[in-house]
């Protein structure tokens, strides 16, 4: 599926709505920003690719990767895309972070 933001401009998208509804939503909340940033309390050096790395490394269920991943007509390329659109995306990102 592709969108048009602007006249003459394409990306490729992808649609999470038909996933998003059949997953059941984590019922667990986010944690504050305050209980957070307690812990980053006397800490020097805060980096972000420590949460890139992170971020890449949470594992996604085998017969699910299709749903994120996406590959070219030739069947050379496999993109696999944020989950960042997926339901309980930023949930499972804090529990793994922490």
């Amino acid at each position: 599926m592709l969108a048009k933001p602007t006249p003459g401009d394409w990306h490729p998208c992808g649609h999470y709505r038909a996933p998003n509804n059949v997953t059941v939503n984590d019922r667990k909340p986010l944690p504050h920003i305050q209980a957070f940033t307690a812990r980053l309390h006397g800490t020097k050096l805060l980096s972000k690719v420590d949460l890139v790395k992170a971020y890449y490394q949470i594992p996604v269920y085998p017969p699910d990767i299709h749903q994120i991943c996406h590959r070219d007509s030739l069947r050379t390329f496999r993109a696999c895309a944020d989950a960042v659109r997926s339901t309980n995306a930023a949930q499972t990102f804090q529990r793994f972070i922490n």
